[in-house]
């Protein structure tokens, strides 16, 4: 899970207060497009908490493709922008910027995504990982197959992600819908919700906006 904090000081005040209280943090990047900070839950689901740079920053090439790096972020630069005195939590504005799933297969899983779902490809590494968004967004989803132990047959009851929620326009629904008839993708409906599952069997509610 990534959350998205407003501004660069907004990092600066979540670093500082990470740090204070010794969260175990794994890292912290500077990819280009963002500046994030990694760490894990209780569960061991993973943790981003990031701030975007100005679009203008970002690497976009003609087809819209956004490219990314992994780079040590300027640590001291953007402590020395947090405010004194007490933290007081993730400020308003804080969205879920994208998530990241851990998937058996990266070209399945772009296929569907692009396919029925009708993302756009940011990025892809290989075999091994992908990004992708809606718009010109750096990424709404992320996946890799990073982790080695992925039951292919595992299902949506197991630990993990039990559910990610999509929002779209009615045009954008009915889309998706007749791309699952299409495709022959079990799906219910709840009410104007589309509810169905992904290659990695994470359930999907697509919801109007």
């Amino acid at each position: 899970m990534a959350f998205l904090l407003p501004s660069r000081k907004d990092l600066a005040n979540n670093f500082k207060h990470l740090l204070q209280v010794k969260a175990p943090l794994e890292g912290a990047s500077d990819h280009g497009y963002s500046e994030a900070l990694y760490l894990q839950d209780p569960e061991d689901n993973g943790i981003e908490i990031y701030a975007d740079k100005d679009q203008s920053e970002w690497d976009i090439n003609e087809s819209g493709a956004i490219a990314g790096i992994v780079e040590a972020m300027a640590a001291e630069e953007v402590l020395a922008l947090a405010d004194p005195g007490d933290y007081q939590g993730m400020p308003e504005g804080t969205i879920m910027g994208h998530i990241h799933l851990h998937v058996h297969d990266i070209e399945e899983t772009m296929n569907f995504y692009y396919d029925v779902m009708g993302l756009g490809v940011k990025f892809l590494m290989g075999k091994s990982a992908l990004f992708m968004a809606t718009g010109d967004y750096h990424h709404h989803l992320g996946a890799n197959v990073w982790l080695k132990d992925i039951d292919p047959q595992a299902d949506y009851t197991s630990q993990g992600l039990r559910e990610s929620i999509w929002q779209g326009s009615q045009e954008d629904l009915d889309w998706v819908e007749d791309q699952l008839q299409a495709r022959a993708i079990d799906y219910a409906k709840d009410g104007s919700s589309l509810i169905f599952h992904d290659p990695a069997q994470t359930q999907i509610r697509l919801v109007l906006a």
